[in-house]
């Protein structure tokens, strides 16, 4: 069996890392929306006094709010872009781990006591309209939790087929292909757990390294240079 088991506090301390960028670039557009207000309380000021006539200072000041608008929409942009691609490709992969667990709950292996536990520890995940590191900290955690139960399905899977193998030996039940069917599935789900556990944490450290050039105010490396090998 893949023995490796999803570290949840890693993952915690990296979304935490994600939205710590992301509150930098909040906390950039409140003071850029503060620098506007500022400039245009300065331009109501000189166009309701008639003693100054400024109409090239004012043109300034008009160009200052428009680069400032610029790099407001684009931190605005930025942040939007990242949450909402983190939170759909985590989503998707929720949803295709429920999917799993529901073909798993209608294999018939017996065991349905121990299979009905497992499914019982299934965590449904609502969608949610805001998005903030606790909602995306839950749907990650909701999601580890769903990838884990089809390991543990597949930890039931392998006494099932142990236990089945035996009973054909004793009883002397020549049964062909039966094992190698049997395993062949049990593989199949493991490479399933395998496949999202590793683009679960391929996903978020993809994300680590995104932010960390936005912190270091280099994103058009990261999109653009070649990495060295």
């Amino acid at each position: 069996m893949f023995n490796k088991n999803m570290n949840s506090t890693e993952f915690e301390t990296n979304i935490k890392k994600v939205f710590n960028t992301i509150g930098k670039l909040e906390t950039k557009v409140d003071s850029i929306n503060k620098k506007i207000i500022e400039i245009k309380k300065v331009i109501q000021k000189f166009v309701t006094n008639k003693t100054f006539a400024l109409d090239q200072t004012n043109s300034y000041l008009s160009f200052q709010i428009n680069l400032l608008t610029n790099e407001k929409n684009y931190y605005s942009s930025l942040k939007n872009i990242i949450v909402d691609k983190l939170y759909n490709e985590v989503l998707d992969i929720y949803n295709y781990v429920t999917m799993v667990l529901s073909s798993i709950e209608n294999l018939e292996i017996e065991h349905q006591e121990d299979k009905h536990n497992i499914n019982k520890k299934i965590i449904i995940y609502n969608k949610e309209d805001i998005i903030d590191c606790g909602h995306m900290l839950m749907l990650i955690n909701i999601t580890v939790n769903n990838i884990e139960l089809i390991k543990a399905f597949v930890g039931l899977f392998e006494d099932y087929i142990r236990k089945t193998f035996e009973k054909t030996l004793e009883d002397n039940i020549h049964c062909n292909n039966f094992n190698s069917t049997l395993e062949n599935k049990k593989n199949h789900i493991m490479l399933e757990y395998k496949k999202y556990s590793e683009q679960l944490e391929e996903l978020i450290h993809y994300f680590v390294e995104c932010i960390e050039y936005i912190d270091n105010q280099e994103i058009i490396k990261f999109l653009i240079e070649k990495k060295s090998k």
